[in-house]
């Protein structure tokens, strides 16, 4: 191994994307699609041969706050620019419409997050009734089978149905804990950093529209 190939490995095992993704028990695709960013860059972010961009270090440090001590030092994330005193009204007029875009699109994700925290009660709340039904034909089909004198051709059709009943009990069991757990952790992660920043969009927003009362007309 040459040099530039151990330097190049030291730096994936010490950059905060590696550290995170190693903690949180992730694979790169996953860590990915949660970053926002596609699975080639987050390897080069690893590597330490790319730059984090502030989009992806915002929400790369909300899973980074979570990291025991030791990690590695989490950049800080750019705070939205608020124009300073002086600056003509148009300027001020872009930036708030820059600012309005930006929470705009943090307030579409926050609505995004509830439809599918939603969607997964529903879909829990279904399988919970369907394993109650489940469990139900387990314990009835138990029963036949436990009734003594049964004939040799019931005795079939008990144990074929109680195979099958296991069966969907397995299925449902496993579709209702479908959401791993690093899953949850980064859907809770999100819900809170969408939240943090839209209250700082929403106060950078109107530090602008304060800002630009003050200019005469």
């Amino acid at each position: 191994m040459t040099n530039d190939e151990k330097t190049e490995t030291l730096n994936r095992f010490n950059t905060l994307p590696a550290q995170v993704r190693k903690y949180f028990g992730l694979d790169q695709q996953e860590l990915a699609d949660y970053l926002g960013t596609s699975r080639p860059l987050l390897a080069h972010l690893e590597a330490g041969r790319r730059a984090l961009a502030s989009r992806v270090l915002l929400r790369l440090n909300s899973l980074a706050a979570l990291l025991p001590a030791g990690a590695p030092a989490r950049p800080a994330v750019p705070a939205p620019e608020v124009p300073p005193p002086g600056v003509p009204d148009a300027d001020l007029l872009t930036a708030r419409q820059d600012l309005e875009a930006e929470l705009d699109t943090y307030q579409n994700r926050d609505s995004n997050l509830g439809y599918t925290d939603r969607q997964v009660a529903r879909g829990k709340a279904e399988t919970a009734a369907l394993l109650t039904g489940v469990e139900a034909e387990i314990g009835m089909y138990t029963t036949m089978l436990a009734t003594p004198g049964l004939s040799a051709r019931l005795l079939k059709q008990n144990q074929s149905k109680l195979r099958r009943a296991n069966d969907r009990r397995e299925n449902l069991t496993d579709q209702g804990g479908a959401r791993s757990g690093p899953a949850r952790i980064l859907a809770a992660v999100d819900a809170e950093q969408v939240d943090a920043q839209v209250v700082v969009l929403t106060d950078a927003q109107t530090q602008v529209t304060t800002h630009r009362a003050t200019l005469p007309a």
